[in-house]
């Protein structure tokens, strides 16, 4: 869990000129800085610091010793981790090199840095010596982690479920610029983040990073920014995390990626990573607990292992059957599913990236909840804990629905695919048949208590997402602009 703690960096520090260094080594693990003071103690006040602590007089007497600092730093486990970095308080000369006091401890002093014994303690210094308006969104860092803010969300609001939306960044200026006005009028929902995509190869990098940190700064909503190592170098990966970082940025999806447009298969470039688990490796080697890292889960197993039924030579499962897939129609239908090995391999591989890092899964689309409720189940067994959040697909025009579904070997329930293929020369008909859908799905998903929000797989479409948030009894507000032509809101709450 985040929180902050308080380092007091001693005199004898303070006139070696190494404050920077005693910094640095906190913002390289990913810590934030809230507050830093530089501060003369007096005698009363040290005392009063460390009364009840051991060896309080020597203490007391090295803080008083001339100017000292005070840094208010904020992350995962920030009290825990702080007291480990700088190393044993009771024998500073003897600790470690690569703690604080092994490296930066003088020999003629004993005191180099002196955290928080605990969390009380760290709000008793914060209290001591800053004021509210001198820390960031007082002690907390404004921008924070997905993971904690979900946690703080069921916390305060139990199985009401959260929202967020995902978008990707259009190919024209006209385009841009319509989704600016989607996102302010969507922002009116106050989704807990906003998702943007990640061009194949890096290909919309520098529009993916401008419209992140907009958003957030526009309208206070996390973000959460997809990042692929598809067709890049490691460095690439590293810049742009770099540079997201600079911006404000704390979350990521961490992503092997689509080929680019044109090439049929992924494949590695010299040198790169080779799957997303190397990205989450190298995004926390990197940059320590900085960026909260979201990564894919696969409810029907991921497309690369779903293969034609005939390849099995064998009868299917239970298991299987649940999860199977038809492509195309009639004569040219034909059958694809994840075996029973594979599947469990997937979710091997998920719990290898939730163990290197990753903090929450966003599961790719699904139409049929008995499907998500079986990858949940067996996640739970693998021993994942990380929250796992439903991406919700929005059915809206039958050409994109079966180009989709079929690209990505999606399950669809027969019942969908009668209603689909019933409605498909009615446009309106149809969109109104794909928005009941959800709408259901997103009924049983809330029912079951299995997840802690819904996230919506908008296409940058608004009036859509309305439509199906009216019906669920979560819009919280009627939108302060006209929705797209022809739609209208209507429908009744969760039951």
């Amino acid at each position: 869990m985040s929180e902050f703690t308080t380092v007091l960096i001693m005199p004898d520090v303070v006139r070696r000129g190494l404050v920077s260094d005693v910094v640095g080594r906190f913002e390289r693990r990913g810590f934030a800085v809230i507050g830093l003071k530089m501060l003369n103690v007096t005698r009363s006040v040290a005392e009063s610091r460390y009364a009840g602590q051991p060896d309080a007089a020597t203490r007391a007497a090295a803080l008083v010793e001339g100017p000292c600092v005070c840094v208010v730093v904020y992350g995962a486990s920030a009290v825990s981790t702080a007291l480990a970095m700088a190393g044993d308080s009771l024998a500073p000369l003897t600790c470690a090199p690569g703690t604080i006091r092994g490296d930066l401890g003088s020999g003629s002093s004993s005191c180099v840095v002196e955290p928080a014994a605990d969390a009380d303690g760290a709000r008793a210094d914060a209290t001591r010596w800053f004021g509210a308006s001198e820390l960031t969104e007082p002690v907390l860092h404004k921008s924070i982690k997905l993971v904690d803010k979900i946690a703080h969300w069921v916390s305060e609001n139990g199985t009401r479920p959260f929202i967020s939306f995902e978008y990707f960044p259009p190919k024209t200026a006209d385009g841009v610029a319509k989704l600016r006005q989607t996102l302010a009028l969507m922002a009116q929902q106050r989704p807990l983040f906003l998702d943007f995509t990640w061009g194949a190869g890096g290909s919309t990098s520098e529009l993916t990073i401008e419209l992140c940190a907009d958003a957030y700064a526009a309208h206070d909503i996390e973000v959460n920014m997809h990042l692929t190592c598809t067709n890049q170098a490691p460095a690439l990966c590293g810049e742009a995390l770099a540079e997201a970082k600079r911006k404000g940025i704390r979350n990521i999806v961490a992503l092997r990626g689509d080929p680019p447009k044109g090439q049929e298969k992924w494949e590695a470039v010299a040198g790169g990573f080779s799957c997303a688990l190397d990205l989450v490796k190298y995004t926390r080697q990197q940059f320590g607990d900085w960026f909260g890292i979201q990564v894919s889960g696969y409810p029907e197993g991921h497309p690369d292992v779903i293969k034609p039924v005939a390849e099995l030579g064998r009868p299917l499962s239970a298991s299987e059957q649940k999860r199977l897939v038809t492509v195309g129609s009639g004569a040219s239908a034909e059958q694809f599913v994840c075996s029973d090995a594979d599947f469990d391999r997937e979710l091997g591989y998920l719990k290898q990236k939730c163990d290197a890092g990753a903090d929450c899964v966003i599961t790719q689309m699904f139409f049929d909840f008995e499907v998500f409720e079986a990858f949940v189940t067996q996640a739970r067994a693998k021993g994942i804990s990380a929250p796992i959040l439903p991406g919700i697909m929005l059915i809206t025009a039958y050409g994109g629905f079966t180009r989709m579904t079929g690209f990505c070997k999606s399950r669809v329930p027969a019942e969908l695919v009668a209603k689909a293929e019933a409605l498909k020369e009615d446009a309106e008909g149809f969109k109104e048949m794909g928005l009941s859908w959800t709408v259901a799905l997103c009924k049983q998903l809330v029912a079951s208590q299995l997840v802690p929000g819904l996230h919506f797989y908008t296409l940058n479409q608004s009036a859509n997402t309305q439509q199906i948030l009216q019906r669920l009894g979560l819009l919280l507000e009627q939108p302060t602009e006209a929705l797209d032509e022809g739609d209208t809101l209507k429908g009744t709450h969760i039951a």
